[in-house]
């Protein structure tokens, strides 16, 4: 969460600070940089090596919307060569791991990444045509923050025990537990908001008297 919101500055900052077609070979250049670092163990303080290595997948995102139309005109192709690509480097444990700085094979990992993310943004708009789908997903899209903060707080609430031994069923653990306490944040959250409404509501009133 951190590295994407530092990751958003640089670029915003690099896009203030140079102009022109050539600002991809800066974000390009960052992601050597984040994964040498990474790699040779000289990890910054706030993942910072991490935010680097964001950096150009944020930038990638940006090229993705940018070339929309090519995109949706041969999704088809590129979702079912995709997925083939993105399922073979998985079976091989190609695959990048940001926490842990795992940046295996380099560019293949880097494709193996923008194919899994295609693959999964492909199947999450057929979701969307169900309207029961579309609300849950929706819900927790707009409560993502929460979910995050909760999910980088998670890994101290369980005994290590649990992982060294089950760590499948400690992903399941977490996964409800992170559900759980969201859950039980969203509906405070809820309730104190309303409740401050109301006072402002009553008190405008008031005033308005």
């Amino acid at each position: 969460m951190v590295s994407m919101f530092c990751g958003f500055q640089i670029i915003n900052g690099i896009g203030l600070l140079f102009h022109g077609e050539y600002r991809g070979y800066l974000y390009a250049s960052l992601v050597f940089i984040g994964m040498y670092l990474g790699m040779t163990q000289k990890w910054l303080p706030l993942n910072f090596d991490v935010t680097l290595v964001c950096v150009f997948f944020l930038y990638l995102g940006m090229l993705w919307k940018k070339h929309q139309d090519f995109l949706e005109k041969y999704c088809w192709f590129i979702f079912a060569a995709g997925s083939v690509f993105w399922s073979f480097c998985i079976q091989n444990q190609w695959y990048i791991e940001l926490a842990a700085r795992r940046y295996p094979l380099l560019w293949v990992g880097v494709v193996e990444a923008v194919a899994g993310t295609f693959a999964v943004a492909a199947v999450s708009r057929a979701l969307e045509g169900n309207a029961a789908v579309c609300r849950f997903l929706s819900f927790i899209g707009r409560n993502t923050m929460i979910i995050y903060g909760i999910h980088y707080l998670d890994r101290y609430l369980l005994p290590n025990r649990i992982y060294d031994a089950h760590w499948k069923i400690a992903c399941v653990y977490r996964i409800l537990m992170v559900l759980g306490i969201f859950l039980i944040v969203y509906l405070l959250k809820e309730m104190i908001f309303k409740k401050v409404i109301r006072k402002i509501k009553v008190r405008w009133c008031r005033d308005e008297k």
